[in-house]
């Protein structure tokens, strides 16, 4: 899921979500998603909010047909009537953004606005049949509309056949008409009539019906609409159908299961919020990669289950699904759109001051924004009977319960696959992606933050520079992990431990609380973090907090320091220490296990405290 946050002093963007509002109403901010990459789902039920229709019902629901006003006698038929004026303006309104495809559409609300039951008239027609052209009643007594298929027909200069169309009531939400060979020539059906061409259109050439068979798609881009609390609509499109974006900017980087593209979508087009018209296309790849096993489609509509649930403003820090789509083999889902990621704020800009009161409610409410996130997502589940214990354990649970799976700076609305903060517990024997995992990876961002709230960019390459070290796990290349594996100088061999890396231990200690800046609700923050959230687990003892209890202690935190008179905290930096993080016996997984018995002699050998699997 996503969890949006705001960051002052910065001009890449302006406010949609503040993950903590300040009191000050003129702070200049950025919006940051964090992206879900959801491990399990139920089975998906997208199916029964599929549109076909490309948006028509959407549309007319938001935009119901009016009457026409009455066309004054014949005043305005006009002899020798020319629609060549008409022609110009309808391809003034044409909009072409990717010129290597040259695909064109016209936006349909200014269309409908310029085919009125005056311009549709000509010396060979009577004003009942312009009048239907702009709204015709069905006998049903539903209400349909011709001005596009008028808007095509002139862009090939057969204006004129528009009556051929509402004497059969081939309105503009029967389009796209489908070709058909008849005895070799290229004809026009409508998708009902299978195998049967339009009678009225047989005075055709070959031509003409391959002009309306291409031209039609330029009228029929999409209307993207956005759904209600926890649903969101996907639409199944033809290959054909041209979206209506404006502009589209391909991300270099590319994820495990596609790219990401920021596209603006024409404002007539779509009824989403924010974002001045830019969005996120998460574009999936047609194959899943050999060793997911997993059929796309099947793990698309399991994350879109599963983004659904937390959609439409059922959390203040979770931002919402805007629609899905699939488009031939293609399956895209539609977001809100983000300036920069986490890591590229850390890299563009410093907050000032750790002891600016300001500044700290300011970092402090962005850590409570994400905790809040993750803590609903961790809470929802479609059964309210399961312990937390429990909801980890059993692979049916899993499946139930919310859990994020992929929390950490760099994997900011990118989907790109990294290690740094991997939870050992993916090392492990007979462990799963658990709740759990999502504390361990939130320590690691919330340590990262920390670093750049105090140093900068600078503090934050330094840390990631002296937790890189050589693990013999992994032929002694450098691994950038918060933890490692050991052996004790005591135990029998095959017998290995693990800890917070000593690098990570030594860099809190002596870097971030003996930071000269450092005040005392910083302080707080890391002990909670060490004490609390970077820990490691063994089988049957559970010392690891729960969300929850993260959610709780961070708000108390940020609290403390809000309701505070101060506006400039006191540095309360700590000495350096010395000593040990506690190392665990693990039960590694089996290639985990061959592989520390082949290079046991290597690994780096542990002399402090030490704590058993079981308890």
């Amino acid at each position: 899921m996503w969890f949006a946050f705001t960051k002052q002093h910065c001009h890449l963007a302006t406010k949609v979500v503040s993950a903590k509002p300040s009191k000050s109403e003129t702070r200049r901010t950025v919006d940051i998603l964090f992206v879900h990459c959801p491990a399990g789902g139920e089975t998906s039920r997208i199916t029964s909010l599929a549109i076909f229709d490309r948006g028509e019902s959407l549309y007319r629901t938001e935009h119901p047909l009016e009457s026409p006003q009455p066309v004054n006698g014949h005043s305005a038929i006009l002899a020798n009537r020319s629609w060549e004026p008409l022609v110009d303006r309808l391809n003034k309104l044409q909009i072409e953004w990717d010129p290597s495809t040259r695909a064109i559409f016209y936006p349909r609300a200014e269309v409908e606005a310029l085919i009125t039951a005056e311009e549709t008239l000509t010396n060979d027609e009577i004003d009942e049949y312009a009048l239907r052209v702009c709204r015709d009643t069905l006998p049903d007594g539903t209400h349909v509309s011709y001005k596009r298929t008028f808007a095509i027909l002139l862009l090939f200069r057969r204006g004129y056949d528009i009556v051929l169309f509402v004497d059969v009531r081939i309105h503009d939400a029967k389009l796209p008409l489908e070709k058909v060979t008849v005895q070799g020539n290229v004809r026009m059906r409508h998708e009902s009539d299978v195998g049967t061409d339009l009678p009225c259109l047989r005075h055709w050439d070959t031509t003409a019906h391959r002009d309306f068979g291409e031209k039609q798609w330029s009228m029929l881009a999409p209307f993207l609409a956005k759904g209600n609390r926890r649903r969101a609509w996907f639409y199944q499109l033809s290959e054909r159908d041209i979206l209506p974006w404006t502009s589209k900017e391909v991300s270099v980087r590319e994820g495990g299961y596609g790219s990401i593209s920021k596209v603006k979508i024409y404002s007539g087009h779509h009824n989403f919020d924010g974002g001045n018209g830019f969005f996120a296309v998460k574009e999936f790849k047609p194959k899943a990669t050999p060793t997911s096993g997993t059929d796309l489609s099947e793990s698309f509509e399991r994350e879109i289950e599963i983004l659904m649930r937390f959609s439409g403003d059922v959390h203040p820090h979770l931002i919402s699904l805007q629609a899905a789509y699939r488009q031939g083999d293609t399956y895209c889902v539609i977001l809100p759109w983000a300036d920069c990621d986490l890591k590229s704020l850390w890299k563009r800009s410093s907050l000032g001051d750790p002891l600016h009161k300001p500044n700290l409610v300011w970092m402090l409410g962005q850590c409570v924004g994400i905790a809040s996130g993750l803590n609903r997502i961790h809470r929802y589940t479609s059964t309210e009977t399961a312990t937390d214990e429990e909801a980890d354990a059993s692979p049916r649970n899993n499946k139930i319960y919310g859990r994020h799976g992929d929390i950490k700076p760099e994997n900011i609305l990118l989907f790109r696959d990294h290690q740094n903060s991997q939870d050992l517990e993916c090392d492990m024997e007979k462990r799963t992606v658990s709740r759990s995992f999502d504390i361990w990876s939130l320590g690691c961002v919330l340590l990262e933050f920390v670093a750049w709230y105090l140093g900068g960019w600078d503090l934050v390459s330094e840390f990631v520079t002296c937790r890189k070290t050589t693990n013999p796990l992994y032929a002694g290349w450098l691994v950038d992990d918060f933890f490692e594996i050991i052996r004790h100088e005591q135990t029998s061999l095959g017998t290995v431990y693990v800890r917070v890396k000593c690098e990570v231990h030594d860099f809190v200690h002596n870097n971030l609380h003996a930071h000269p800046k450092c005040p005392k609700p910083v302080q707080d923050l890391l002990d909670f973090v060490m004490e609390r959230m970077l820990v490691v687990e063994s089988r049957g003892i559970r010392k690891r907090a729960q969300c929850g209890e993260v959610d709780a202690t961070l708000q108390a935190i940020y609290h403390a320091v809000e309701d505070s008179n101060l506006q400039t905290l006191t540095a309360q930096p700590r000495s350096k220490v010395n000593n040990l993080p506690e190392a665990v016996e693990m039960s590694p997984n089996t290639m985990a296990r061959r592989i520390a018995l082949h290079r046991y002699a290597e690994l780096p050998t542990h002399t402090g405290d030490t704590r058993t699997i079981f308890p």
